[in-house]
């Protein structure tokens, strides 16, 4: 199934999105072409384990809130923290910045943005929660919402900033995989057991587009990674 915005051009062919959907038990996918407003999804909409993928949230909340990016913590720059989480998401970086910043005051940033499916409960690597069936979530719709904002603020600060950091990702096991190393994405994997997600910017030339695959339930976690790259050939 895909849904539309308006279109300004001749819509491409709808992708097939069913390879990825047969990997999981759920899954949230979204393509949106900034050139010609075309979004192709199937539209689910549901909150969805985010595992890493709340990083980018976090990242949000400290440039919005102005934080000293030069503060230290735990002998760190927040700025080199702040690095490590999103380019190789650092789990005790990002647990640095939680215990800095607060659960309540990020949920309560992410509901004054418009993040209303994207809520943080326990911290990374917290295997007890986890055991007690707590976990962070996000959806399609704010995932796809926090892409656009980069993309289409990109010469602004503090969106220009987040923008580069995106950039600098060093982890391309599932979207990157397969585009051509010469097309700049900027993304955020996130990964547990039985989950798999990835959501970025790609600028193809003349083609450029937001991405999004969340999945929960993953049967196989090679073969939805397969599957996620093909997705984000195919989109090229």
């Amino acid at each position: 199934m895909a849904t539309h915005d308006s279109i300004s051009q001749p819509a491409r062919p709808l992708l097939d999105g069913s390879v990825i959907e047969s990997k999981a038990k759920q899954v949230a996918y979204g393509i949106y072409y900034f050139a010609r407003k075309e979004y192709l999804s199937n539209a689910y909409s549901a909150p969805m384990i985010s595992a890493s993928i709340i990083k980018v949230f976090i990242m949000e909340y400290i440039f919005a809130n102005q934080l000293d990016l030069q503060r230290s913590i735990n002998g760190e720059p927040l700025n080199s923290l702040l690095q490590r989480m999103i380019q190789i998401s650092d789990n005790e970086a990002t647990n640095a910045i939680i215990d800095q910043v607060g659960m309540d005051a990020l949920n309560q940033y992410f509901l004054q943005a418009g993040y209303t499916d994207t809520k943080i409960q326990r911290k990374m690597l917290d295997t007890q929660a986890q055991s007690q069936g707590i976990e962070n979530y996000t959806s399609l719709p704010d995932t796809m919402e926090f892409l656009k904002r980069i993309y289409s603020q990109q010469a602004k600060f503090p969106y220009g900033e987040m923008l580069k950091i995106l950039l600098g990702q060093q982890i391309g096991t599932k979207l990157r995989s397969k585009l051509p190393e010469k097309i700049p994405v900027a993304n955020k994997t996130g990964e547990l057991s039985g989950v798999e997600n990835d959501i970025g910017l790609v600028f193809a030339p003349n083609n450029p587009f937001a991405i999004v695959v969340l999945s929960n339930g993953v049967y196989d976690r090679s073969k939805m990674r397969e599957a996620i790259g093909k997705l984000a050939l195919a989109a090229m």
